[in-house]
């Protein structure tokens, strides 16, 4: 008898490190950028947040990171499913109320392609909104 094992895409190591790799290269450019990066990995209540960040006009932004290769059959805007885009939203409402944020919230995605296992380039997609 033939065991079959199977693992989410998202729990394999290799795509936990090109994750990680994925999230430090779009935080080391943003602060590159002018953006001051308040948290990475942060948990909240809701869930985790790639990325907390306040950009260069002082709106608190919460930039969640796909990373895929450029073969993948889902780029990056196509992987975030409904549930997972109310949850991140909640999150930013989360970090904006914790935080006693009184300015603008937004919500980005930093898409990257990974050849080779390297982050190469990526794509701000910003402002999302649950239609996105």
């Amino acid at each position: 008898m033939t065991d079959f094992f199977f693992m989410t895409h998202s729990s394999t190591p290799s795509t936990v490190h090109t994750g990680h790799l994925g999230e430090s290269f779009v935080a080391n450019d943003l602060a590159e950028n002018g953006w001051q990066i308040l948290a990475r990995n942060l948990r909240t209540p809701l869930g985790e947040v790639d990325i907390l960040a306040l950009d260069p006009m002082g709106d608190l932004v919460v930039v969640e990171v796909k990373s895929r290769s450029p073969l993948s059959w889902v780029d990056g805007i196509d992987a975030l499913r409904p549930r997972q885009l109310a949850r991140l939203f909640r999150a930013l409402a989360w970090c904006g109320q914790n935080r006693g944020w009184a300015g603008a919230l937004r919500l980005d995605l930093a898409a990257v392609v990974v050849i080779g296992g390297l982050p190469t380039r990526w794509e701000h997609i910003r402002d999302l909104t649950l239609e996105t």
